[in-house]
């Protein structure tokens, strides 16, 4: 058993099999570009795991002149890649630039900027596939004499895949014999009738009523806002059941990188300005309490720590009609604490509320949601490796409590 072998026998999720490849990469194509895909072949499109070998500072300006971050979305798969990308064991040279290879995914001027700015002139892929299940693929854009280890990076690919299939067949089945993914799929399936339906109807008929009245009155005010606020509330859902199904079925993995202190204290000001404005009618309370000689830095992926907060801001305001509070504490740990005074949780309700699509019955008339935002919650701090806790007493309030270790 060699090194990677060693390696890959110690992990137990396929996004941890991707983050060794990336890793793997990394240290052999030094200098190249390479992305990472995720097959998903139900949707025949591929999931943008990493992009890996560009300049950061560079890449990062690129990103905010174009606006395009490939990294965790997902594209339609092209013709080439639905017939070669995944199913090959060997690195296949694509004949052709790189707008050929997109065929419309990225618009061709982009891809021209890509090419000239980073110097891309050749393209391979090989599949990430095992005892023909497809899994994923690396592209690779060799730059700088790179080609001459791509034997060595395809003779080692294969281990990646075979851990993958393995941890596929391991996990496919829970200890009572069930399918997670169709668990997963039956719930959605059982939410969705009426948390998604319902919302989208009230859309459709306040249009159709907007539209005959706009011919008769122009004070419509009041009707917009309505139709802006069942699409904002279907939106929200449909993001996360998206968000969830990443997590759960795709082995989405967050990516931290390190942030000093006072990045985050602006990273959480903004959120909070942002919730001031989208609810006006709310008094949400932020206080700082810091130590000015405490100068210590934390991993965090900024995308996931807004998502998380905005989720945690939403609950308090939406089970609570009084101000909400929020603590944040710079001293020796970096500690959020979001604090209501609505209707709180029982012990039995706070355990039972982290779980996907878990509601309170007797509450669920007055509170719409499909019972997934403490759950993605749950998640992002622990692949985080923080620490979560839940103050509440009923119909008194709840402060829960996020804390950033070093």
């Amino acid at each position: 058993m060699n090194d990677i072998e060693k390696k890959l026998a110690q992990v137990k999720s396929i996004n941890e099999v991707y983050a060794l490849l990336s890793q793997f990469l990394t240290n052999n194509l030094k200098k190249s570009v390479c992305i990472l895909l995720q097959l998903d072949e139900k949707q025949d499109k591929s999931y943008v795991y990493d992009l890996i070998g560009l300049n950061t500072p560079l890449f990062n300006k690129l990103i905010r002149i174009l606006g395009l971050n490939p990294v965790g979305k997902r594209f339609n798969n092209s013709s080439y890649g639905r017939k070669f990308f995944f199913s090959s064991n060997k690195f296949i040279s694509f004949k052709g630039n790189l707008s050929k290879l997109a065929e419309g995914t990225v618009s061709e001027w982009i891809c021209n900027i890509i090419e000239n700015v980073f110097n891309i002139k050749n393209i391979y892929s090989i599949g990430l596939n095992y005892e023909n299940v497809l899994l994923g693929s690396v592209l690779v854009f060799p730059r700088k004499g790179d080609e001459v280890f791509l034997k060595y990076v395809e003779k080692n690919i294969v281990y990646f895949s075979i851990r993958m299939k393995e941890i596929l067949d391991t996990y496919k089945h829970d200890v009572l014999g069930l399918d997670t993914r169709d668990i997963f799929t039956k719930a959605i399936l059982n939410n969705i009738n009426h948390e998604i339906r319902t919302p989208l109807n009230g859309i459709v008929g306040l249009m159709d009523v907007g539209l005959r009245l706009l011919k008769e009155n122009e004070n419509t005010k009041e009707l917009t806002s309505l139709i802006w606020k069942n699409s904002s509330e279907l939106t929200n859902k449909l993001d996360k059941l998206l968000v969830l199904s990443d997590f759960q079925t795709n082995g989405l993995h967050i990516k931290p990188k390190k942030l000093c202190v006072k990045v985050i204290q602006v990273e959480v000001e903004q959120i909070v300005i942002e919730q001031r404005s989208l609810n006006k009618d709310r008094n949400i309370i932020l206080n700082i309490n810091e130590d000015e000689s405490y100068n210590s830095e934390v991993f965090v992926d900024a995308y996931y720590f807004k998502l998380m907060l905005v989720e945690l801001i939403n609950n308090a305001i939406k089970f609570s009609e009084k101000d909400i509070t929020i603590n944040l504490n710079l001293y020796k740990d970096i500690k959020i604490e979001i604090c209501d005074e609505g209707i709180g949780m029982s012990e039995k309700e706070i355990t039972e509320y982290v779980k996907a699509f878990n509601r309170n019955n007797v509450i669920s008339e007055k509170y719409t949601g499909i019972g997934i935002g403490l759950s993605i919650v749950k998640i992002i701090v622990e692949q985080h490796n923080w620490q979560i806790s839940f103050n509440s007493t009923v119909d008194k309030g709840t402060t829960v409590t996020i804390c950033l270790k070093k």
